[in-house]
């Protein structure tokens, strides 16, 4: 039983460490950024490994009721193995207690670090073909605010009238490019899962912070796979001045 609290603290250390490591030491990283795919990685490996390591420790916290409970039924009461047998019992939990006040000690010192706007993407209603990019429909919405995006659902190229007076043609097709590497690279998944994520765990700064992050990773992979590159970061330019994952981008398209 004494194993069994030594497993449990090990894995709870794990997940407590990922809660403070992965937003502070992997967040806003140069080096990650310039390879976007091994950031993704990363993510999704400790966050799944974090995930896999609570489960397994609160399985053996429960496993440890049942063997207290074998072991009391064998032993005499009030016998020294008999108490040792209760007390050893309680460390499991007495672990995952200590993660629950360890993870919201980190919750509280990282709060508000991670926290940006919500971005609100237009719906079709309304929308006209105005064309096809690489085999995928551009549907235009008659509004003047800028924006330009892309539907998993529907498989098409989302792009407002704003957007396409605002850029040249050489500029808006490099947008578009970045759109179609979305769609084919099925980044939409990826987001519904972060977005699941998020909604079942969303009190927790890592995964605001794992959200955040991999939005950017996500667009920066898309860029990769833009052929014109100076138009983009034209394009780019003039877009929200002083907006984060901008000013990443445009670094990053500016090496």
């Amino acid at each position: 039983m004494a194993n069994q609290a030594a497993l449990s603290l090990l894995l709870v250390n794990w997940v407590v460490a990922f809660a403070y490591f992965a937003p502070t030491a992997l967040s806003g990283r140069r080096f990650i950024y310039r390879r976007p795919g091994f950031g993704i990685a990363i993510w999704f490996t400790l966050f799944a490994t974090s995930v896999l390591a609570f489960a397994s420790a609160l399985l053996v916290a429960c496993y440890s009721v049942f063997t207290t409970w074998t072991n009391l039924q064998e032993t005499r009461v009030g016998s020294d193995l008999w108490l040792e047998a209760l007390v050893v019992s309680f460390a499991p939990w007495l672990v995952l207690a200590f993660a629950g006040i360890a993870t919201a000690l980190v919750n509280q010192k990282l709060d508000g670090i991670f926290d940006h706007s919500l971005r609100v993407a237009p719906t079709l209603m309304g929308a006209k073909r105005v064309g096809e990019v690489s085999g995928y429909a551009v549907m235009e919405l008659p509004l003047d605010f800028v924006y330009i995006g892309s539907t998993a659902t529907e498989r098409a190229i989302v792009q407002t009238r704003g957007v396409r007076e605002l850029l040249s043609p050489e500029e808006l097709q490099a947008c578009q490019q970045h759109e179609v590497a979305h769609l084919r690279l099925r980044h939409g998944r990826i987001s519904a899962f972060v977005s699941l994520a998020s909604q079942l765990l969303g009190s927790f700064a890592v995964t605001r912070a794992m959200n955040s992050e991999l939005s950017l990773l996500l667009e920066l992979v898309a860029d990769s796979k833009v052929s014109d590159k100076p138009a983009l970061k034209l394009a780019l330019q003039k877009f929200v001045d002083g907006d984060r994952e901008v000013g990443v981008r445009l670094a990053v398209l500016g090496k």
